[in-house]
């Protein structure tokens, strides 16, 4: 917990990622944690992209449809950083710096 501390106090936001689905996941250990020990840290609500609430298939079509892809965290991140800045020229260039540190990995 102390790297996600330290990440919490730097940022002031949180952003949970991970493959398995939404309901009873690790993400939602995590996100209880953070709240209960960083909360006054936080600025923004905490975000989880996780999977789609299916069972997850074995046809990489199909699983690729089900599992969080880059569009959906890339989502998440600006949804975060709306939250982060008031200025609008701040957010262009931020949103800018975003979709082109997407389009490379």
């Amino acid at each position: 917990m102390e790297t996600i501390e330290k990440s919490i106090k730097k940022t002031s936001k949180a952003l949970i990622c991970h493959e398995d689905i939404e309901f009873m996941g690790f993400a939602a250990e995590i996100m209880a944690q953070i709240s209960e020990k960083f909360f006054q840290y936080l600025d923004a609500p905490l975000k989880r992209v996780c999977a789609k609430n299916t069972p997850i298939p074995y046809a990489i079509d199909l699983e690729n449809e089900i599992l969080p892809q880059k569009e959906d965290i890339k989502k998440a991140v600006l949804e975060l950083i709306s939250y982060w800045f008031c200025n609008n020229t701040l957010v262009f260039f931020f949103i800018k710096f975003i979709e082109y540190f997407f389009k490379y990995i």
